[in-house]
């Protein structure tokens, strides 16, 4: 009898001591992940190793265990922020201005660099590459291959035209002579109507 009592105390010994480990082990794997998602840190254009190691980490964990991840949306927010700052460097630096689409694609980069956060767009180097083809009309920022944007530049020339309505479109070089006339002169002093 006493050899079944002792039997039986080293078997719940071991089972016990296993189990131990095996929530420490368990404990352990957690806080391996947390570190990893501590180590991102602020996220940047060269932040996605980091980003993929964690996330790798914490698809190898268990259902129970990914519950016990506390900082768990910190990741989810770094993944976040990593795919919209990469999706604006990465635009920017895949314009090519001899593109037919090149206007557009860039109008749709800067939208998207405007939806950042202040230190999202703070990670954008190469931001200076998108700004050179700003309409040159100060606080004006379409996008243009030319000096002044579509709203901004005469019918008949580059250059910057006088009004801004519609149907006053031409800059004082092209605009009719006579006082009170925004019609376009191409060819002289004055439009159709006055000549």
């Amino acid at each position: 009898m006493k050899k079944k009592i002792v039997c039986i105390f080293i078997v719940l010994s071991i089972l016990l001591v296993g189990g131990t480990s095996f929530v420490l082990y368990n404990n352990y794997e957690i806080k391996n992940v947390e570190k990893a998602i501590e180590e991102i840190g602020f996220v940047s254009v060269m932040s996605e190793k980091e980003i993929i190691s964690a996330e790798e980490m914490y698809e190898k964990l268990s259902k129970k265990q990914k519950e016990k991840v506390e900082n768990y949306y910190t990741l989810k927010n770094a993944r976040y922020s990593f795919d919209n700052i990469k999706y604006v460097y990465d635009g920017i630096s895949a314009l090519n201005v001899d593109d037919v689409l090149f206007v557009g694609n860039a109008q749709r980069i800067y939208n998207a660099y405007q939806k950042l956060s202040f230190s999202e767009k703070s990670q954008i180097t190469n931001l200076s590459e998108l700004k050179k083809y700003f309409c040159q009309e100060s606080s004006c920022n379409n996008i243009t291959t030319d000096k002044y944007c579509y709203n901004h530049k005469c019918r008949y020339c580059e250059k910057l035209r006088v009004h801004y309505l519609y149907w006053r479109d031409y800059c004082s070089e092209h605009l009719c002579k006579k006082s009170n006339c925004y019609n376009g002169a191409y060819f002289g002093g004055y439009c159709i109507m006055h000549d």
